[in-house]
Protein backbone atom coordinates (compact mmCIF):
# COMPACT_ATOMS: atom_id res chain seq x y z
CA UNK A 1 0.00 0.00 0.00
CA UNK A 2 2.64 2.72 -0.86
CA UNK A 3 5.30 3.92 -3.26
CA UNK A 4 9.09 3.01 -2.63
CA UNK A 5 11.46 5.62 -4.05
CA UNK A 6 15.02 5.49 -4.32
CA UNK A 7 18.22 7.71 -5.03
CA UNK A 8 21.19 5.58 -5.03
CA UNK A 9 24.83 6.57 -5.53
CA UNK A 10 26.97 9.62 -4.48
CA UNK A 11 25.11 11.88 -2.08
CA UNK A 12 27.47 15.42 -2.39
CA UNK A 13 26.88 19.03 -2.50
CA UNK A 14 26.65 18.56 -6.62
CA UNK A 15 24.21 16.04 -6.23
CA UNK A 16 21.39 18.12 -4.28
CA UNK A 17 19.41 15.21 -2.01
CA UNK A 18 18.54 17.78 0.07
CA UNK A 19 15.71 18.67 -2.42
CA UNK A 20 14.75 14.75 -1.95
CA UNK A 21 14.66 15.67 2.09
CA UNK A 22 12.67 18.86 1.72
CA UNK A 23 10.11 17.44 -0.90
CA UNK A 24 9.84 14.42 1.58
CA UNK A 25 9.01 17.16 4.40
CA UNK A 26 6.28 18.74 2.21
CA UNK A 27 4.51 15.33 1.83
CA UNK A 28 5.42 13.94 5.06
CA UNK A 29 1.29 12.98 6.02
CA UNK A 30 0.97 11.38 2.96
CA UNK A 31 2.00 7.81 4.48
CA UNK A 32 1.97 5.83 0.99
CA UNK A 33 5.29 7.51 -0.02
CA UNK A 34 8.59 6.17 1.33
CA UNK A 35 12.01 7.33 -0.05
CA UNK A 36 15.03 5.26 0.20
CA UNK A 37 19.06 6.61 0.12
CA UNK A 38 21.22 4.40 -1.01
CA UNK A 39 25.06 5.82 -0.91
CA UNK A 40 27.29 7.84 0.98
CA UNK A 41 29.29 11.13 0.35
CA UNK A 42 30.09 14.59 1.80
CA UNK A 43 26.88 15.57 2.44
CA UNK A 44 25.61 12.62 3.81
CA UNK A 45 25.63 13.62 7.76
CA UNK A 46 24.43 16.98 6.40
CA UNK A 47 20.99 15.27 4.61
CA UNK A 48 20.77 13.42 7.95
CA UNK A 49 20.07 15.78 10.65
CA UNK A 50 17.75 17.60 8.12
CA UNK A 51 15.52 14.34 8.18
CA UNK A 52 16.06 14.51 11.81
CA UNK A 53 15.38 18.27 12.15
CA UNK A 54 12.03 17.92 9.98
CA UNK A 55 11.33 14.63 12.04
CA UNK A 56 10.68 12.62 9.11
CA UNK A 57 9.65 8.78 8.81
CA UNK A 58 9.23 8.68 5.13
CA UNK A 59 13.35 8.88 4.38
CA UNK A 60 15.50 5.84 5.35
CA UNK A 61 19.57 6.02 4.61
CA UNK A 62 20.66 3.33 3.91
CA UNK A 63 24.65 4.33 3.44
CA UNK A 64 27.20 2.84 1.14
CA UNK A 65 26.33 -0.87 0.17
CA UNK A 66 28.13 -3.06 -1.95
CA UNK A 67 27.71 -3.06 -5.36
CA UNK A 68 26.46 -6.65 -5.70
CA UNK A 69 23.53 -5.69 -2.93
CA UNK A 70 22.29 -2.65 -5.13
CA UNK A 71 19.77 -4.97 -7.62
CA UNK A 72 17.57 -5.60 -4.17
CA UNK A 73 17.25 -1.62 -3.77
CA UNK A 74 16.35 -1.57 -7.71
CA UNK A 75 14.09 -4.08 -7.40
CA UNK A 76 12.13 -2.79 -4.39
CA UNK A 77 12.08 0.77 -6.07
CA UNK A 78 8.92 1.91 -7.12
CA UNK A 79 10.85 4.40 -9.38
CA UNK A 80 14.28 6.09 -9.13
CA UNK A 81 15.08 9.45 -8.22
CA UNK A 82 17.90 12.00 -9.93
CA UNK A 83 18.38 15.07 -8.39
CA UNK A 84 21.03 17.63 -9.23
CA UNK A 85 22.22 21.37 -8.08
CA UNK A 86 20.83 23.93 -10.49
CA UNK A 87 24.07 24.87 -13.02
CA UNK A 88 24.52 25.93 -16.66
CA UNK A 89 27.08 23.55 -17.16
CA UNK A 90 25.89 20.74 -15.37
CA UNK A 91 22.52 20.77 -16.78
CA UNK A 92 24.50 19.93 -20.49
CA UNK A 93 25.45 16.48 -18.80
CA UNK A 94 23.64 13.56 -18.59
CA UNK A 95 24.54 11.71 -15.14
CA UNK A 96 25.59 7.87 -15.65
CA UNK A 97 22.53 7.11 -13.03
CA UNK A 98 20.21 8.03 -15.79
CA UNK A 99 21.47 5.45 -18.04
CA UNK A 100 21.78 2.57 -14.77
CA UNK A 101 17.96 3.54 -13.90
CA UNK A 102 16.88 2.86 -17.42
CA UNK A 103 18.90 -0.36 -18.29
CA UNK A 104 17.24 -1.85 -15.11
CA UNK A 105 14.09 -0.35 -16.69
CA UNK A 106 12.76 1.82 -13.71
CA UNK A 107 10.59 5.04 -14.50
CA UNK A 108 13.06 8.44 -13.08
CA UNK A 109 11.96 11.45 -11.28
CA UNK A 110 14.38 13.95 -12.41
CA UNK A 111 14.57 16.78 -10.66
CA UNK A 112 16.72 18.42 -12.65
CA UNK A 113 17.86 20.72 -15.45
CA UNK A 114 18.91 19.98 -19.06
CA UNK A 115 20.03 16.85 -20.92
CA UNK A 116 18.21 14.65 -18.07
CA UNK A 117 14.78 16.38 -18.48
CA UNK A 118 15.18 15.49 -22.43
CA UNK A 119 16.13 12.00 -22.12
CA UNK A 120 12.97 11.28 -19.64
CA UNK A 121 10.95 13.32 -21.79
CA UNK A 122 12.14 11.60 -25.17
CA UNK A 123 11.60 8.09 -23.35
CA UNK A 124 8.66 8.74 -21.54
CA UNK A 125 10.08 7.07 -18.92
CA UNK A 126 9.16 9.32 -15.99
CA UNK A 127 8.38 13.10 -14.80
CA UNK A 128 10.64 16.12 -14.31
CA UNK A 129 10.49 19.02 -12.88
CA UNK A 130 13.59 22.14 -12.24
CA UNK A 131 16.65 21.13 -10.40
CA UNK A 132 16.08 22.17 -6.36
CA UNK A 133 12.52 23.01 -7.15
CA UNK A 134 11.67 20.64 -3.83
CA UNK A 135 7.63 22.15 -4.09
CA UNK A 136 7.63 20.75 -7.86
CA UNK A 137 9.78 17.96 -6.66
CA UNK A 138 6.54 17.00 -3.83
CA UNK A 139 3.84 17.45 -6.35
CA UNK A 140 5.27 15.25 -9.34
CA UNK A 141 6.01 12.25 -6.70
CA UNK A 142 2.37 12.34 -5.77
CA UNK A 143 1.53 12.78 -9.63
CA UNK A 144 3.60 9.30 -10.89
CA UNK A 145 2.18 6.96 -8.87
CA UNK A 146 -1.24 7.80 -10.61
CA UNK A 147 0.06 7.22 -13.86
CA UNK A 148 0.97 3.18 -15.25
CA UNK A 149 4.55 2.39 -13.62
CA UNK A 150 5.07 -0.83 -15.13
CA UNK A 151 4.56 0.89 -18.72
CA UNK A 152 6.78 3.58 -18.02
CA UNK A 153 9.53 0.73 -16.90
CA UNK A 154 8.96 -0.38 -19.93
CA UNK A 155 9.62 2.91 -21.93
CA UNK A 156 13.14 3.27 -19.55
CA UNK A 157 14.35 -0.04 -20.70
CA UNK A 158 13.45 0.28 -24.29
CA UNK A 159 14.92 3.76 -24.55
CA UNK A 160 17.80 2.30 -22.83
CA UNK A 161 18.47 -0.27 -25.52
CA UNK A 162 17.54 1.42 -28.49
CA UNK A 163 20.23 4.28 -27.44
CA UNK A 164 23.03 3.24 -24.78
CA UNK A 165 23.67 -0.26 -25.13
CA UNK A 166 27.73 -1.20 -25.39
CA UNK A 167 26.89 -2.54 -28.74
CA UNK A 168 25.58 0.70 -30.04
CA UNK A 169 28.15 2.60 -28.72
CA UNK A 170 31.05 0.66 -30.34
CA UNK A 171 28.51 0.14 -33.82
CA UNK A 172 28.59 4.48 -33.53
CA UNK A 173 32.62 4.25 -32.61
CA UNK A 174 33.49 2.07 -35.78
CA UNK A 175 31.56 4.26 -37.48
CA UNK A 176 33.53 7.22 -37.08
CA UNK A 177 37.05 5.23 -36.98
CA UNK A 178 36.00 4.13 -40.24
CA UNK A 179 35.03 7.93 -41.26
CA UNK A 180 38.59 8.99 -39.93
CA UNK A 181 40.66 6.08 -42.27
CA UNK A 182 38.73 7.52 -45.20
CA UNK A 183 39.88 10.91 -44.49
Amino acid sequence: NHFDFVFAGNIGKMQSVETIIKAANEIKNDETIKIHIVGSGSNLDNCRKMVEEYGLKNVIFYGRRPLEEMPKFYQMADAMLVTLVKNDIISKTLPGKVQSYMAAGKPIIGCIDGEAQIIIDEAKCGMYCDAEDSDRLAEVLKKIIMLDMKQLGINSKKYYENHFTKKLFFKALNKKEKLLIKE
